[in-house]
């Protein structure tokens, strides 16, 4: 279960940045997760309560924005979304195609109450 060392992960970047900014409490952290990451929501966010536990983020919610994978069809420069892992170009048909995005996996706030 990979969710629980990036839920560590998370903590170990959420704690430094508190730090640097004297926060003493976290209410909410967002995450960016791609549908390539290989990352179950809910095992993430499980793993996150338990390692968030008597810190500064201890109650805070982990909201999870799932990006989808996308791609670029390099034959006719179509960006399109990729449905079901098919790098297919919907507007050409080419599968000549470069994956742009669904990859991704970042902090994109924190939200606090100082």
């Amino acid at each position: 279960m990979h969710e629980l060392s990036i839920a560590m992960s998370l903590m170990e970047i959420i704690e430094e940045e508190c730090r640097k900014n004297q926060v003493k409490k976290v209410r909410k952290v967002k995450v960016v997760v791609g549908e390539m990451a290989g990352i179950v929501p809910d095992s993430l966010k499980f793993s996150f309560e338990v390692v968030s536990q008597d810190t500064v983020a201890d109650g805070a919610e982990l909201e999870l924005e799932v990006r989808p994978v996308t791609a670029l069809c390099q034959d006719c420069s179509e960006e399109f979304v990729v449905e079901e892992f098919r790098f297919r170009c919907p507007k050409c048909g080419s599968r000549n195609a470069k994956r742009l995005g669904g990859d991704e996996l970042y902090i994109d706030y924190i939200e606090t109450d100082d």
